[in-house]
């Protein structure tokens, strides 16, 4: 009688709600990342995965983007128009241009009558038709700008965040040494500039400044990076006091040999596209005389993530950030699993890795301009002085370089799912293997390219400007390598050194390196080719699949029917997984009938079907005699020792065989 003794066990308790919601998380955070298209299952599962990173992908740019946008692109340049490129006529034959100022006097020409003609061409005109205000109750969007706003605002809503200041930043006399036989000629003598070498003494009656007493940053220039802030003066929204101004410092010499940068500064506030710019009209003065001009430029949006007035924007980034949420917690999940050493040697983990900690990082960046900027426009409401922005600017640049790494990231880490057919396995096995292989080229490569690179500096530093320092030389031997060799301004120093130096590059570097390396990785290609073993991919089943439950369901919304299909083993051969998570038992006993199906057809005929069925059981007894030989011999071993013990003689299966017979 066959008892079934699973009624007698006690029954197992029924798992609550909040321990399903508890496995679901970890089945989430656990979910491994390998993309593959060999099963149904499998290719299902990246097809899921592929969408939901379209999502995200879409969203970290989105969220990105946001500090950058054709409006500010247009406002940048239409500064850069005005002030750097704008030509004026000062005298018949003598025009006036930014870009091109190579002495002290150019310098106040520029400013008087270039930039404060422009200060003065303002929107407030009551007898202009030209003017695009005519009262300041016309519009509302001069209501958060404190005081009056008619003498400083230009060029359609462009308002003066104080007025605009010029800066010059000197160093001590008697800082350098020179022959005694000029002492005569040149009795004061100016060093280049150094931060031991600046001059801190009042100068002129104006007392020198540090960074943190007008709140600025340094200053980056083509020779020099400057850490004071300097000498300042303050224009004013008078323009008849600002030409007497210029006048006077003209006349008093104000920058002369002692003067190593040169600055005017101003800020501005776009009423109209809530933009706000920083302008630097920056000249170096180096101790060798002459000037070089440059112009600095910055538009910062008034808006972030805290204050944006759009539902959108808030809504994309509440969305992006829950995805780096999940993610962290998903990282963090694998961290605790594997240990951070074995982490952070996959590629992919170091990808999401870092896409999370620097998606923090511009939160936190995001917020502290948030905190900055409102800071401004509070101080906007109460005062017309000056307002510095260099904080914002810096902070800006800061949050643009680590967005564009985000996105830049967030893009490679799309070709972790184009994993489609065998040429792309291929492919990536191949980066795989001969890593090593890479990482020792480029390690040849950057000491080829440092060499070349010192040596153009020692030949043409002083006579080329793509050599003049290490980061140029480095910049051009990079262009030369990828093809950007410009010969039309190569080096005139020597045509011999110069052709030498440039036709041993393209030897070393085009000839032996380049061809090495593409040699290498052709030789790798074809090795991973010959012992790739890949399964044919099953995405266009799964599309296939895909497209068909969207008709079904087009179906049944259109037609209130459900569509019958025919009811076919689609897993009969095996190709077809399916994703519900069944029982290990019941999977085996459901492999082993279709193992059973498929040796044993339902169409094949009684006289064909018993000969088969013989043949396995014949098949089997002998499988079973094989077996059981081997263990009778050792039983037989050991019986033997035993009779030994006991002074008995040995018994063979023989024997035991001619027993069992005289019984029978």
């Amino acid at each position: 009688m066959n008892v079934d003794f699973s009624l007698f066990a006690p029954e197992e308790p029924q798992p609550t709600k909040i321990k399903n919601v508890k496995v679901k998380i970890i089945q989430l955070l656990s979910w491994p990342k390998k993309v593959r298209y060999s099963t149904i299952r499998e290719g299902r599962k990246a097809v899921q995965d592929f969408f939901r990173y379209l999502v995200f992908l879409a969203l970290v740019t989105f969220v990105t983007q946001t500090t950058c946008d054709y409006k500010m692109y247009f406002y940048t340049k239409m500064w850069d128009q005005q002030l750097a490129s704008r030509k004026t006529v000062i005298d018949p034959g003598f025009i006036s241009v930014f870009n091109d100022i190579h002495s002290y006097q150019q310098i106040w020409d520029f400013i008087q009558f270039t930039f404060l003609p422009l200060l003065d061409r303002g929107d407030f005109r009551v007898n202009d038709s030209a003017s695009i205000y005519k009262f300041t109750n016309e519009t509302k969007q001069f209501n958060e700008i404190f005081g009056n706003v008619h003498n400083r605002t230009i060029l359609h809503g462009n308002v003066l965040l104080g007025p605009p200041r010029i800066r010059q930043i000197r160093v001590k006399k008697g800082q350098c040494q020179h022959h005694p036989v000029f002492s005569k000629y040149l009795p004061e003598c100016y060093s280049p500039y150094t931060w031991m070498t600046e001059d801190r003494e009042e100068y002129n009656g104006i007392k020198w400044q540090s960074m943190s007493d007008i709140w600025t940053t340094p200053l980056w220039g083509d020779i020099e990076i400057y850490l004071g802030a300097g000498y300042m003066i303050s224009f004013s929204y008078d323009n008849e006091e600002n030409i007497l101004l210029i006048k006077k410092l003209r006349e008093d010499n104000w920058i002369n040999h002692g003067t190593r940068l040169f600055l005017l500064e101003f800020s501005l506030y776009h009423v109209d596209t809530r933009l706000f710019q920083l302008v630097k009209l920056m000249v170096e003065n180096p101790p060798t005389f002459g000037c070089i001009p440059m112009i600095k430029l910055r538009t910062i949006r008034r808006e972030s993530f805290f204050s944006n007035p759009s539902w959108i924007m808030g809504l994309v980034t509440f969305a992006f950030y829950l995805f780096i949420f999940i993610n962290s917690c998903r990282e963090v999940f694998l961290i605790n699993a594997l240990g951070f050493c074995y982490y952070i040697r996959v590629l992919i983990n170091l990808a999401d890795f870092f896409c999370c900690l620097l998606s923090y990082l511009l939160l936190f960046l995001n917020f502290a301009q948030f905190i900055i900027i409102e800071g401004v426009m509070r101080h906007v409401k109460k005062s017309d002085q000056y307002i510095s922005l260099d904080m914002c600017w810096e902070i800006s640049i800061i949050y643009n370089n680590i967005a564009g790494l985000v996105i830049f990231i967030a893009w490679i880490r799309l070709l972790h799912f184009i994993v489609l057919n065998r040429t792309m396995v291929i492919f990536v096995n191949m980066l795989h293997k001969s890593k090593k292989e890479i990482t020792g080229f480029l390690l040849i490569l950057f000491v080829v390219l440092m060499a070349y690179a010192q040596c153009g500096m020692t030949l043409f530093g002083g006579n080329d400007p793509k050599f003049r320092n290490l980061l140029a030389s480095i910049l051009t031997m990079i262009r030369w390598t990828v093809g950007n060799t410009q010969n039309n301004k190569m080096p005139n120093f020597s045509q011999s050194i110069t052709w030498i130096y440039y036709i041993s590059f393209v030897i070393f570097v085009h000839i032996m390196l380049l061809f090495s390396f593409q040699a290498i990785m052709i030789n790798t290609y074809d090795e991973v080719k010959q012992v790739a073993m890949t399964r044919p991919s099953q995405l266009g089943t799964v599309i296939a699949l895909f497209l068909r439950d969207i008709c079904d369901k087009f179906c049944l919304l259109i037609c209130v029917k459900r569509r019958q299909r025919s009811a076919v083993d689609l897993d009969e051969n095996g190709e077809y997984e399916s994703d519900k998570r069944i029982d290990p038992r019941q999977a085996a006993a459901i492999a082993a009938m279709r193992l059973m199906e498929h040796k044993n057809p339902a169409n094949l005929s009684q006289p064909d079907y018993l000969p088969v069925r013989l043949e396995r059981a014949a098949k089997r007894v002998k499988e079973l005699e094989e077996v059981t030989s081997q263990a009778l011999k050792r039983i037989t071993e050991y019986y033997n020792l035993l009779r030994k013990q006991h002074n008995m003689s040995e018994m063979s299966i023989n024997d035991t065989e001619s027993d069992d017979e005289t019984v029978i």
